[in-house]
């Protein structure tokens, strides 16, 4: 039996690296509406990088995630991994909110696609009174 716990640390990285990265083209860095339909376009686009992938020779993980997808139980981790990956987006709210904090204090903006993240910088910025951003 496969889940994304029982893969390789190398593999569960380049799994949320892709996740993240399909994530953002489809859905956007910020928390919105997502449907099923969304979530399996994700997870379609993630299978396609490892499936078939002719990255094999440098990347023994290639093949680990491959061979893991063909198990149903770690597919659906997968597609329960990609809803937490939307659902962890920062609200509009906020980073309306941290935008002003960055025009206020002259900060170039980050992309912030992590809940947890955002609200780091935004404590640290108004800690610092506009000092830094820098977590």
């Amino acid at each position: 039996m496969h889940s994304i716990v029982t893969i390789s640390d190398s593999a569960r990285k380049s799994l949320g690296v892709f996740i993240d990265k399909y994530t953002r083209e489809l859905k956007g860095h910020v928390l919105n509406d997502y449907t099923t339909a969304d979530v399996s376009a994700i997870l379609k686009k993630v299978k396609s990088k490892y499936i078939g992938s002719k990255k094999y020779d440098s990347k023994d993980f290639y093949i680990e995630i491959e061979n893991a997808f063909q198990n149903e139980g770690f597919t659906k981790d997968v597609a329960e991994e990609i809803e937490r990956f939307i659902n962890n987006r920062p609200t509009p709210d906020r980073e309306n909110y941290y935008l002003s904090l960055c025009n206020q204090y002259g900060f170039i903006p980050k992309e912030i696609a992590n809940k947890e993240k955002l609200e780091l910088r935004i404590n640290k910025i108004v800690n610092t009174n506009g000092r830094t951003q820098d977590v």
